[in-house]
């Protein structure tokens, strides 16, 4: 065999190496960007919030309606309007609850009466969605 042979196999042989070597690299990056996605993929799809419940009663949506306030209105009266809104008996907390809202809504002091003839901002509840 002469020279030329020689140098022509050597290189056939270091080409095919350099692309053995470049699709290991190539396989390396894909299996690499794979797992990647899948990772990314598998976080976001656990993220999503879920808006299940075990409990399958009715929806309740809260609103905010605007109120004249009477003279005999305290603003305890008023939460228990709101709370009743539902047509069911509300708890004590529920009042005092909704009470403190009221308040702080519209910017009412502990022990501030709301004026007559002044309008408060007062949540109430409902099945329905509008």
């Amino acid at each position: 065999m002469n020279n030329t042979m020689i140098d022509y196999e050597t290189r056939v042989r270091r080409n095919r190496m350099r692309r053995n070597r470049e699709l290991r690299i190539h396989i390396a990056m894909l299996t690499a960007a794979a797992g990647i996605i899948l990772s990314i993929s598998v976080f976001a799809l656990s993220s999503v919030p879920s808006d299940a419940s075990n409990d399958n009663g009715p929806r309740v949506y809260k609103y905010y309606t605007s109120v004249a306030v009477l003279p005999s209105d305290t603003v305890e009266s008023l939460a228990k309007k709101s709370a009743c809104s539902l047509g069911e008996m509300p708890s004590a907390s529920d009042e005092i609850r909704l009470a403190g809202e009221i308040r702080s809504i519209n910017h009412l002091e502990e022990d501030e009466l709301p004026l007559a003839g002044t309008n408060l901002v007062v949540p109430y509840y409902s099945y329905e969605f509008r």
